[in-house]
């Protein structure tokens, strides 16, 4: 409870734009190098997160680290994480470069709307161990820690239809400072991809527990 409270304390000042950037680095600089020629060919990045850490405090690092490239921020949130979310926006009033998409409402539409963001050179986070509600039939069962687990597969399946470079993602925090932590994904074969974010989460999430904040039964 009180990483959590600490994770959102940041994401205030991350969105209010009073987080110090430079607690933050990547654990591998050959990632960090890779993600940035990425980003600078402007084709779009797909990321791939998760509820290990706080990812917005890497979105506030490329937000400042980028300079003179007009682009986005797409995230996805459920309806009632957007609401909320976006009355808090409001209320500090600050001019932050993000798309709002509901995880329950994702169709075609959505696809092709994103597809076209990213050729503008935007990102699109959206998490992969987080199950949209009433959503079960687009669900797919793989196992994490020796456990069974259900994770939505549309997550991957919109990494593999969208063609543009994606990467694995967690920001954990360590002493006061945030660690990147970053793989660069294949998306062709799904199964693989589903395959190698568990794993991705298992070393994530050993690095700090504590941080691991999924608050709903996540293993069956």
């Amino acid at each position: 409870i009180l990483s959590y409270a600490n994770s959102l304390t940041d994401k205030m000042l991350v969105f209010a734009g009073d987080f110090d950037d430079s607690k933050i680095t990547f654990t591998d600089k050959k990632d960090e190098i890779s993600l940035f020629e990425d980003i600078n060919k402007k084709n779009g990045i797909f990321f791939i997160c998760n509820h290990i850490g706080n990812i917005e405090v890497l979105q506030a690092f490329c937000k400042n680290k980028i300079n003179g490239q007009d682009f986005n921020i797409n995230v996805f949130l459920s309806n009632k994480q957007s609401q909320i979310f976006n009355n808090f926006i409001n209320h500090i009033k600050v001019d932050f470069p993000l798309k709002i998409f509901s995880v329950e409402d994702i169709d075609v539409n959505t696809g092709i709307e994103l597809k076209e963001n990213l050729e503008n050179g935007d990102m699109v986070f959206i998490a992969g161990d987080r199950l949209a509600e009433n959503n079960d039939c687009k669900n797919v069962e793989t196992s994490m820690f020796s456990h069974k687990i259900l994770l939505p597969k549309g997550t991957f399946k919109l990494a593999k239809l969208m063609d543009v470079p994606t990467y694995f993602i967690s920001a954990i925090k360590i002493k006061g400072k945030y660690k990147i932590y970053l793989e660069k994904q294949n998306p062709k074969i799904e199964k693989d991809l589903i395959s190698s974010y568990t794993k991705f989460m298992e070393k994530v999430i050993l690095v700090n527990p504590f941080q691991f904040f999924h608050f709903y039964d996540f293993f069956n």
